[in-house]
């Protein structure tokens, strides 16, 4: 049987991330979670929809990067 989603699911969906602010905690989260694992750690992640998966994807990007010295000849 083929159900599809009631229309409002999506409107639900947003209303709940605008009033929780979760795409902004999450932002918030993701760099105390990196630096609670320090090195060698771990972070892993879950998320439920694209919005929050395109926040994860940029910041596990830019936290892999190497950082080098300010003074690089």
């Amino acid at each position: 049987m083929n159900r599809a989603k009631d229309p409002a699911t999506r409107t639900f969906q947003a209303l709940r991330i605008h009033l929780n602010q979760d795409l902004e905690e999450l932002s918030l989260a993701l760099p105390a979670g990196a630096h609670r694992a320090q090195s060698h750690g771990r972070l892993a992640v879950i998320s439920f929809h694209s919005l929050e998966d395109r926040i994860v994807k940029n910041f596990m990007r830019g936290a892999a990067r190497p950082t080098l010295p300010e003074r690089l000849p």
